[in-house]
């Protein structure tokens, strides 16, 4: 598998789980202190299967671009276009997004990877990059040009056109989809309605790195909405 540098320069073939900040205190809560945190919070909840995502000594390893969860926040700016184009970047905000491993990663279960609580979207990169509300230590991180697994694409100068894949920095060769102009998807989806980018809050965006909370039924291809609130119930705590 092809490496990526890690930001103190160590070689990995995935994303590291936050080590730090906000994202590693809300690392691997159990479910009663989800449950707690999330007591007066409402919203639909598109749950999905995270293909990408792997499970060898006990750890998971998210070997994909998205979700990133570099650079102090959970990001959804490269895969699941179908489903971010589901709303637009003006619905997207107060929605939730939880992603789950797929069946045989781990068991015959589904279990629980990330969460978050979309804060903020963006119907373009260039929206994205340019929006003052992401710090430019966090853009570095998730830099499409400077990350093998980075998700988000740097405007070139003037970027004329914010759905032509030209008016961007090119992903760096060995990134996950540079292969046969794959990254072209990730600037225009193709559909009637952009793949909004979509920024979790950090205040509600939760990681799991290890089997923890995991749903009693498998997860369907298409699985319907349900609110925050259901999904809570229906999770079960694997308390090993």
């Amino acid at each position: 598998m092809v490496t990526c540098a890690t930001s103190n320069g160590a070689k990995t073939d995935f994303q590291p789980f936050p080590r730090t900040g906000r994202l590693k205190k809300a690392l691997d809560l159990n479910l009663p202190t989800l449950r707690k945190r999330l007591t007066r919070e409402t919203g639909d909840v598109h749950p999905y299967v995270v293909a990408t995502i792997h499970y060898e000594n006990d750890r998971f390893s998210q070997t994909g671009s998205g979700p990133n969860f570099q650079g102090g926040f959970i990001t959804l700016c490269t895969c699941k276009h179908r489903m971010r184009s589901s709303h637009t970047s003006d619905e997207w905000p107060g929605r939730w997004v939880a992603g789950f491993t797929g069946v045989g990663a781990v068991d015959r279960g589904n279990y629980l990877v990330y969460l978050m609580k979309v804060g903020e979207a963006f119907a373009s990169h260039l929206d994205l990059w340019s929006s003052a509300k992401l710090p430019w230590k966090t853009k570095r991180a998730k830099a499409a040009h400077l990350r093998r697994l980075g998700d988000m694409f740097q405007p070139r100068s003037p970027a004329s056109n914010p759905y032509d894949y030209r008016s961007y920095v090119a992903p760096r060769s060995d990134h996950s989809h540079f292969h046969n102009g794959q990254w072209h998807k990730d600037i225009d989806y193709g559909s009637t309605r952009p793949a909004a980018l979509l920024v979790g809050d950090p205040e509600f965006s939760y990681l799991w790195d290890r089997p923890l909370l995991r749903l009693p039924d498998q997860l369907s291809r298409n699985p319907s909405g349900r609110s925050i609130h259901e999904l809570l119930e229906q999770l079960e705590f694997m308390n090993s």
